[in-house]
């Protein structure tokens, strides 16, 4: 039997392969030294809805102002009716957030090629009220 510590994650720690296979993962308090983690959600079924207040790594993809189509994790706050607080792509170098400032040279485009962006998540939202930002 896993330790619960052993099943909080970083945001580093996270795989494409993760993100492929759909996880979603909601953010945690370590009880040991107070720093934020993530621990992988498991549902019932494929049906099932994120609903449980809280903010969440959700896997899925993000399509980019000028058509590209990204696998990412998008941070979601379920309390907020799913409002997107960041959208995180994988690169050689980790993960970046494309809400950044600096994120579109990152991955080699114009600002204008990036944003704004639109989302599909591997789970829908109960209550989710931000859908034009979907695709």
């Amino acid at each position: 039997m896993r330790n619960q510590l052993e099943k909080i994650v970083q945001l580093h720690e996270i795989t494409l392969k993760d993100i492929n296979s759909g996880k979603v993962f909601m953010e945690i308090e370590s009880p040991l030294d107070d720093c934020v983690g993530f621990e992988e959600v498991e549902f019932l079924s494929s049906e099932d809805e994120i609903y449980i207040p809280g903010d969440y790594l959700v896997s899925g993809k993000v399509k980019l102002n000028d058509g590209t189509i990204m696998p990412a994790l998008l941070y979601m706050d379920v309390s907020s009716s799913g409002e997107c607080m960041s959208a995180y792509v994988l690169i050689n170098e980790g993960f970046i957030d494309l809400y950044e400032k600096t994120s579109p040279e990152k991955i080699g485009k114009q600002n204008d090629q990036v944003h704004p962006i639109k989302y599909n998540l591997c789970r829908r939202i109960e209550g989710d009220i931000h859908t034009s930002d979907h695709f």
